[in-house]
């Protein structure tokens, strides 16, 4: 039984902790240690006599163990200060709080402060950079024209010199006399499709439908009357080369005529393939009567006829084919100009693109 037990004690008498009732304590500091209390630190139901006591404590431990407090970082040392000055506690710092506080602000205000400058200077930048690049492209431009309007002008200038040697070469080759001996001045050179070049070709036909007269472009000449020749010419000519563009339309013959006075040579060629070489006039004859296959026969035929008369050398020559040569002074000079021949009914030819050459 537990020597703190006693079953004759009384059950109702009241533990007194303190057992000198005075509130001496005979443990005062430096008196020795206080006994452990009678019933530990906690006293049993005194209600409960068989409850048991709880354990003992260890007499040397007046308290309850502690329980373990996890480690703890050492507290900071104040700093020394030297014997004799006062020491002041001062209050936690609020500086590094307001420093992270301010620190974006004013880092907004820096960024904002910079933008403020920046963007003015760049806009002048940019300003400055558009005008000079605004300057120099219409230099550049400007440049650009003159040189192209140079070039321009340059090329103009040549196509035009170009263009003026063409026309030159061409004038030459149209002004140069195609037939030995290659030589002579353009002396007459009529299109024929009116009387507007000065050379004063006759314009008229009589009652009977024969004449000379200009119509649909070409100048036309009609003999209405079988075995009879109608010719027109102008001007005076002696040594010659001279062509023609001839079409017969109706009839037998056209007729180049050429050395023309009171009589003249003329130098007819028909639909037919057929040609000649007539004086007609005082001491009229015949000098040629031949054909050639160079002829294109048949009516509405363009054929160029043409003829060199040189001293008294004759030449004949069909759409560039020297078709006979023959030697004949009896005249020297006198007009030219066209014929149409009727040697078997109506003829009625037409005539363009006369060229004389006077050797």
């Amino acid at each position: 039984m537990d020597p703190r037990f006693n079953p004759n004690q009384q059950p109702y008498q009241p533990y007194n902790p303190d057992p000198y009732q005075q509130g001496q304590n005979p443990y005062q500091q430096g008196q020795g240690t206080p006994p452990p209390p009678p019933y530990g630190p906690t006293s049993p139901d005194p209600y409960n006599p068989y409850m048991a006591p709880p354990t003992a404590p260890d007499p040397y431990t007046p308290y309850p163990p502690l329980q373990q407090q996890p480690p703890q970082q050492p507290p900071q040392m104040p700093p020394q200060v030297p014997p004799g000055q006062p020491v002041y506690n001062r209050p936690p710092s609020r500086s590094r709080g307001r420093l992270l506080l301010i620190l974006p602000i004013v880092l907004v205000v820096i960024v904002i402060a910079a933008l403020a400058i920046f963007i003015p200077y760049q806009n002048t930048q940019n300003e400055h950079a558009t005008a000079t690049s605004t300057a120099q492209t219409k230099a550049t431009n400007v440049a650009r024209a003159a040189t192209g309007t140079a070039s321009a002008s340059n090329a103009t200038a040549t196509a035009v010199a170009q263009t003026q040697a063409a026309q030159t070469a061409t004038a030459v080759a149209l002004n140069q006399n195609p037939y030995p001996p290659h030589t002579g001045t353009l002396s007459l050179s009529d299109p024929l499709a009116d009387n507007s070049k000065g050379n004063n070709w006759p314009d008229s036909v009589d009652q009977s439908g024969s004449g000379c007269t200009f119509k649909e472009g070409a100048y036309h000449l009609i003999q209405p009357v079988k075995g009879y020749i109608q010719s027109c010419t102008t001007g005076t000519f002696g040594n010659l080369a001279a062509q023609v563009d001839m079409t017969i339309l109706k009839g037998d013959c056209g007729a180049l005529i050429f050395r023309q006075g009171d009589s003249y040579y003329t130098f007819s060629v028909c639909q037919n393939g057929s040609y000649f070489l007539d004086i007609y006039g005082k001491g009229s004859k015949n000098l040629v009567t031949s054909s050639s296959t160079a002829i294109k026969t048949g009516l509405n035929q363009v054929n160029v006829i043409a003829v060199v008369a040189n001293g008294s050398s004759i030449t004949l020559y069909v759409n560039g084919h020297d078709l006979s040569s023959l030697n004949d002074g009896t005249l020297t000079s006198g007009g030219v100009g066209f014929g149409a021949n009727a040697f078997t009914g109506a003829t009625e030819v037409a005539y363009t693109n006369v060229k004389v050459w006077t050797l």
